[in-house]
């Protein structure tokens, strides 16, 4: 079995690859039934659920992958212009919705914080360092992809609430968002940006919608096939800009910072 291990190790994708698939069956299997026997309010269930999600990934990323995560972050001009146009529209939608702020400020942090782990600390990160490809943009570029595919495939489960039709939109534009918070992970070598980023958005379309709206599925209540894809492209473009760096030594530098090989 250890010998199994081993070789399976030599493989990035293969183990990323488990890794994901170990941490949806801890979801479906274990994580689902348990909380299915717990009487509590939908709010406490989630946070139950979205906390045995969070220690199922430290569980395999500490006996699998063994992937270093970074959490210190180096906050600019723009940062603190980002971070202030952001809290002046968190502070406008809450006061047009206050009655929906705990719910709001509860899923931004049980969604952001367990799937930034997971798929842009663990998995992307994983990627990014261990993916044979010598071009370092080409390895970012495809490390991204990857992880935003996996990112979105996760959602598939929620097909059975919320029906095909709504999932499929749901996926689409998941791996948009997947690939902008991917390219601030690997702009800035952070997780705080990109879970900062995903926990807005939930705390938007929750305040907004109610707590049963989530950042794919609102939107596809009346949204269609065409505009998830055109989201899609959206999200895409931006996060072209937002990774693209200033020299092929900037881009060498923030692989370097994520614990990538340089060039």
């Amino acid at each position: 079995m250890n010998q199994l291990m081993e070789k399976v190790k030599r493989h990035p994708v293969v183990t990323v690859i488990i890794f994901w698939s170990l941490l949806i069956f801890c979801d479906k299997a274990i994580a689902s039934p348990l909380v299915a026997m717990i009487k509590a309010p939908d709010i406490v269930l989630e946070v139950i659920f979205k906390g045995l999600e969070l220690l199922a990934a430290i569980g395999l990323n500490l006996w699998l992958t063994k992937q270093p995560l970074h959490w210190q972050a180096a906050i600019g001009k723009n940062s603190l212009i980002a971070f202030g146009i952001m809290g002046a529209i968190v502070l406008f939608a809450t006061l047009a919705e206050l009655g929906n702020f705990v719910d709001a400020a509860t899923i931004a942090v049980i969604a952001a914080v367990p799937e930034a782990f997971a798929f842009r600390g663990v998995i992307l990160g994983s990627l990014i360092t261990h993916l044979k490809i010598e071009s370092v943009s080409r390895r970012v570029g495809a490390a991204i992809v990857l992880s935003s595919a996996l990112f979105s495939l996760a959602h598939l489960g929620n097909i059975g609430s919320q029906g095909l039709t709504v999932t499929l939109i749901q996926v689409i534009e998941v791996f948009g968002l997947g690939c902008v918070l991917g390219a601030l992970y690997v702009r800035k070598g952070s997780l705080l940006f990109p879970m900062l980023a995903h926990g807005f958005l939930d705390y938007m379309v929750t305040i907004m919608h109610g707590y049963t709206a989530t950042v794919g599925s609102a939107g596809a209540l009346n949204a269609t096939l065409f505009s998830a894809v055109l989201h899609m492209l959206m999200y895409i473009g931006l996060a072209i800009i937002i990774c693209k760096p200033d020299s092929i030594h900037q881009l060498q530098q923030q692989v370097g910072a994520l614990g990538g090989r340089r060039e």
